[in-house]
């Protein structure tokens, strides 16, 4: 099954039909050339220790898994310079400490 081999990746391009109802949301971060294919860059939320460190190849025009038939873009609200009241940052060092 799709569910079961997106679980098992390990590397290469994954390569799925777009059938079945979608449970699961990826993070495009690019596109390269994975031995002579075009792929898109993706990233599972499922850590390092899943796929090539986090993240899998899909092929460029294939849509396997519906990547490029239900991809999704947020374009941000960009705020006036007195709505900077409240900065938020993430500090590594400080999360570990605690």
């Amino acid at each position: 099954s799709i569910k079961e081999q997106f679980s098992n990746y390990i590397g290469g391009v994954m390569q799925g039909n777009c059938e079945g109802q979608l449970d699961h949301q990826v993070l495009f971060v690019g596109y390269g050339v994975y031995q002579k294919q075009q792929v898109w860059i993706l990233k599972n939320s499922w850590g390092t220790e899943w796929g090539i460190q986090g993240y899998f190849y899909i092929g460029v025009g294939t849509n396997s898994l519906c990547t490029e038939q239900y991809a999704y873009v947020l374009q941000p609200k960009y705020l006036a310079n007195d709505d900077l009241t409240h900065v938020f940052a993430f500090d590594k060092q400080e999360a570990l400490a605690q």
